[in-house]
């Protein structure tokens, strides 16, 4: 199962073909698991236990200052031996069913606890910032490695990031990146905000190619008043966005279905098929309409900043702000998307190259204040980036939406921390959140 899903990703790994390359009958895998999925399920938690073995046993030879090195080691040596679990762990598994897509945050879960007792360690490294954000950082690199190198692994992934950077140095430069002047063993992240939250701003009824609630869907006028064919048709494929994204939200992608869209776009079958040619496409869409406007956001206000650290906090607020205003959206791009296969998180791969810009300022030679003597590696805006994506999906994986007041300044320092350094960071982060504007005081 590991090899086939490699090979042909978790939609492909069909029974008949475990049966072909393992060369049992069905009979006899029927006496084993009741379904693919239980099948696929069992691979990954085999293929789960076989790296994080590696891990710990890395963990239990090393030191407590060590630690952060020898588990990023572990782990790239682990995935260079079998790359075909490589991609189930950090690939097909985020697009499977969801009793796997449990299991893989109850790993992910168990990993983030543990680097916090690791962390806590007299003699560990002092690395302020939340485990969650570290986990989805590293997972993020992977992952868009994993998928540049194609099915199976069959190039060597690990060696060299872009840019001929050693990968496992520049993820241990990132993970170091955090590391505070305080005292060993000090991992503490306190939240920089307290604040009540306020409720966040309801969306704009009938916002240019913005999602709709379901109140809203407008039906288009007929007869004499009707709308020319080509403007019809970009209202209807308005439509099918706004309603792909609230019944994935409700539903998962997993069961989202083609019926589902068009009832609640209210847009015969036809209209559907006539813009995209299946639910994959919608949603792929759906992500694309996502980048476009929330990147828009968030450049109105970056632009507005007086200072580099300043224009990321407003880009982040602005940013913060679209994602509470359209919750449907945050869940489809933050949640869902590696549920539509990988696809879905090429595009993630894809929209976070896109965010880049918005940390670019930060590697200017020059550039380095807070006393900070380099900036982190290159791979360390796309790690930030997915360590940010990982904070916000934790906030909706608690049933909730985005919490602005309490998001924004943990999002910003970890944007902040590898540039300016964590205790300048989290200085500046205090006068920023402490004043009435989303703007650092004078």
């Amino acid at each position: 199962m590991v090899d086939v899903a490699a090979s042909h990703g978790y939609a492909g790994a069909s029974v008949a073909r475990v049966l072909e390359r393992s060369g049992v009958s069905r009979q006899a895998f029927y006496r084993h698991y009741s379904s693919r999925e239980e099948c696929f399920l069992a691979a990954y938690r085999c293929a789960a236990a076989e790296v994080g073995g590696r891990l710990r046993e890395a963990v239990r030879r090393s030191t407590p200052a060590e630690r952060p090195e020898a588990a990023i080691a572990a782990l790239l040596e682990a995935l260079e031996e079998r790359p075909a679990a490589a991609r189930m762990l950090f690939v097909e598994a985020l697009g499977a069913c969801a009793a796997v897509r449990a299991e893989h945050e109850r790993q992910l879960a168990g990993i983030e606890r543990a680097a916090e007792r690791f962390l806590r360690d007299p003699g560990a490294p002092a690395l302020r910032a939340p485990p969650a954000a570290l986990l989805g950082g590293i997972s993020g690199v992977l992952s868009a490695r994993i998928l540049s190198g194609g099915a199976g692994g069959e190039e060597d992934l690990f060696a060299r990031a872009d840019g001929g950077e050693d990968l496992r140095a520049g993820l241990l430069a990132w993970v170091r990146s955090y590391e505070s002047a305080d005292a060993p063993g000090s991992c503490s992240f306190a939240p920089l905000s307290r604040a009540k939250e306020q409720p966040a701003p309801e969306p704009e009824p009938g916002r240019a190619g913005g999602p709709l609630r379901a109140t809203e869907v407008q039906l288009l006028p007929r007869g004499p008043s009707a709308l020319p064919p080509a403007l019809a048709g970009g209202a209807r494929r308005a439509r099918i966005l706004a309603a792909t994204m609230r019944q994935t939200a409700a539903r998962g992608y997993a069961n989202l279905t083609v019926a589902d869209v068009v009832a609640d776009a209210r847009v015969p079958r036809a209209a559907f098929y006539a813009h995209f040619a299946g639910k994959q496409e919608a949603f792929l869409a759906a992500q694309t309409l996502g980048l476009r406007e929330s990147i828009a956001a968030a450049s109105s206000e970056f632009a507005t900043g007086r200072s580099w650290p300043e224009r990321v906090w407003r880009g982040l607020a602005a940013l913060l702000d679209y994602l509470a205003a359209h919750p449907d959206l945050a869940r489809l791009c933050l949640l869902e998307a590696a549920a539509a296969g990988p696809a879905g998180v090429a595009r993630t791969n894809e929209n976070r190259a896109a965010y880049a810009i918005f940390l670019a300022e930060g590697y200017r030679p020059g550039y380095h204040p807070g006393g900070r003597a380099c900036p982190p590696p290159p791979l360390g805006s796309e790690a930030t980036i997915a360590a940010i994506e990982a904070l916000l999906a934790s906030y909706l994986r608690r049933g909730a939406g985005i919490p602005v007041r309490e998001a924004l300044p943990r999002c910003a320092y970890v944007a902040l921390a590898p540039f300016l350094g964590p205790e300048a960071a989290l200085e500046w982060l205090a006068e920023a959140d402490a004043a009435p504007s989303p703007s650092r005081p004078s």
